[in-house]
């Protein structure tokens, strides 16, 4: 098992560091759970080196993409609460994009503030 010092391993990684689930562990990390933990953000993150998309769309605040999510939840919301199985099942998609997107918010918010 590893052990976990919280003070010491919160604290900022190096901007050369790959990102790794078991360091610079945070409370919100410790209370977050697995599927977020260590699929969602890793994507967000990975998703952003690859694409560099926080500087290339520079113009798109993580504002907007709060906003966004924000809609995509009330059309989730709006698919899911039908009878229909099918559009459950979109709705389900519709919100997994949303929590995707609500990782991705602050992913190109640390990017753009450089603070990653």
């Amino acid at each position: 098992f590893k052990t976990v010092d919280v003070v010491e391993d919160s604290k900022s990684g190096r901007p050369d560091e790959i990102y790794s689930p078991f360091t610079h562990l945070s409370i919100k990390a410790i209370m977050n759970d697995h599927t977020s933990q260590y699929i969602i953000g890793p994507s967000a993150e990975y998703f952003d080196m690859v694409t560099k998309f926080s500087s290339v769309f520079s113009f798109i605040t993580p504002n907007m993409i709060s906003i966004s999510h924000l809609v995509l939840g009330l059309v989730a919301g709006k698919f899911i609460s039908s009878e229909n199985l099918y559009d459950r099942r979109v709705g389900v998609v519709i919100f997994q994009i949303r929590v995707w997107l609500d990782a991705f918010d602050g992913v190109v918010f640390r990017s753009q503030t450089g603070k990653h």
